[in-house]
């Protein structure tokens, strides 16, 4: 899967906690290509707390799953408030034609709508509804749906120094059970370390298992 000069990136949840992240963000996004980017937010604390909920009520998984995505729905509008300069939408019609318009540079994605009414009858197999689904997997259902050429995965740290594969890096929790599937047919996925300084970057290039380190800065918690 070539793909179409456009970037899906997700931004951990865990990110939202950090007062730089904007600026930090900013700052790597103008040294990327040029491309469009369509932004996708975690849940972060929300979701956590969603999980708590879960734990002590015992909720229905599909329940669990609506409420999580509300969270992410949140935090999708807490960054159009602090990137007052991206576009924002959640109408998937018009992340799919701004995606293929090589004039725009960011749009912010509200999930919500469209997977209520889109993602279950578009191509491929659709998401479960489950914790072993998360913003990870969602983002990667979107890139492969929006035929993107790369999705970015910006998180708080990077995988420990032994997680070269997809199926490793979701082995140690540092994406969902589900992402692997999801993100099997990008051209190019990018970890990136948005924390740090120079933001240290894993590629898993063609998800054909080989990982190349541009930084050496393992992380140790999942995002």
């Amino acid at each position: 899967m070539s793909g179409i000069p456009a970037r899906v990136i997700k931004l951990g949840g865990s990110l939202l906690e950090w007062s730089e992240w904007v600026a930090a963000f900013r700052r790597w996004l103008a040294q990327q290509p040029a491309m469009p980017s369509v932004l996708v937010v975690g849940g972060g604390k929300l979701a956590d707390t969603i999980r708590q909920w879960d734990r002590l009520h015992h909720l229905e998984a599909n329940d669990a799953h609506w409420l999580a995505i509300g969270a992410m729905s949140l935090t999708a509008q807490l960054a159009r408030r602090l990137l007052p300069e991206a576009e924002w939408t959640d109408d998937w019609s018009r992340a799919v034609e701004l995606a293929a318009d090589p004039k725009r540079s960011l749009l912010i994605f509200d999930a919500m709508n469209f997977l209520r009414s889109v993602e279950s009858i578009a191509a491929g197999e659709p998401l479960p509804h489950g914790w072993e689904v998360t913003s990870d997997s969602v983002a990667a259902r979107i890139a492969g749906l929006l035929r993107c050429r790369e999705l970015v995965m910006l998180k708080s740290n990077l995988p420990a120094s032994g997680a070269t594969t997809l199926d490793r890096i979701a082995e140690e929790h540092y994406v969902d059970r589900r992402f692997p599937q999801f993100a099997a047919p990008m051209a190019e996925i990018r970890l990136v370390n948005l924390r740090d300084d120079e933001f240290a970057e894993v590629g898993i290039s063609r998800v054909a298992g080989c990982v190349e380190r541009s930084a050496d800065a393992p992380g140790q918690h999942p995002d």
